[in-house]
């Protein structure tokens, strides 16, 4: 299988013509809870979309092979509480399915309990969402609840899953994963056995909102 490069950084301005260039998905507008932007200039939306990237301590772009495909970042901070939410969006629907959402979404919680030093980490997804609510599974999350009827979106009712990650159910995780790697359990790889090149969010002064989150 082909490898890709793959990493989270600070959103620059180029990120703007990634964005504008990337196909418009209807699927993606709806997962997102959002109507479909018909009879809006594909550049002003890119533009809109850019100026939310504004906290580069808590924000990032999806980087896959140099270009920008999509956002991660974490709001709703509360230091006192040690609680955050989680929000994710790949805007490019060519690069779905691959394994990308998963990584961002691994790399962030690290980054969440290791750096933030956070107790509680949650996040909303529609409940027709089932690709993203089996990936945030996969990173750890548990389902707490259903919000019904949240949102009225193309003449019907949409509902709102929440789910959280807590510290010690994140350090249970790792150790898992720590057991799996030993040398008798040989490591696993991501996205199709591609391997990743990862920066660490830390060494970038670490990254910021948006989709349902």
């Amino acid at each position: 299988a082909s490898s890709i490069a793959l990493r989270l950084r600070v959103h620059r301005d180029d990120d703007i013509s990634a964005f504008a260039a990337a196909p418009r998905d209807p699927e993606f507008y709806r997962l997102l809870g959002c109507p479909f932007p018909s009879g809006v200039n594909r550049a002003d939306e890119a533009r809109a979309w850019y100026a939310k990237k504004t906290d580069p301590k808590h924000s990032w772009a999806i980087e896959v092979d140099g270009r920008c495909v999509g956002s991660v970042w974490l709001h709703s901070i509360e230091l006192t509480n040690r609680r955050a939410r989680f929000a994710i969006e790949i805007f490019d629907s060519r690069y779905w399915n691959r394994g990308i959402g998963e990584f961002a979404t691994r790399t962030v919680v690290k980054f969440a309990f290791e750096e933030l030093k956070l107790h509680r980490l949650d996040l909303r997804v529609l409940t027709e969402n089932a690709r993203a609510i089996r990936c945030y599974e996969r990173c750890g999350f548990l389902r707490e609840g259903v919000q019904r009827d949240t949102l009225f979106l193309d003449g019907r009712w949409y509902s709102d899953l929440w789910m959280s990650i807590l510290e010690s159910e994140y350090r249970e995780q790792v150790e898992r994963q720590e057991k799996d790697q030993s040398p008798s359990h040989p490591p696993h790889h991501n996205a199709g056995n591609r391997p990743f090149s990862v920066d660490s969010l830390a060494s970038e002064n670490p990254p910021a909102p948006s989709p349902r989150g």
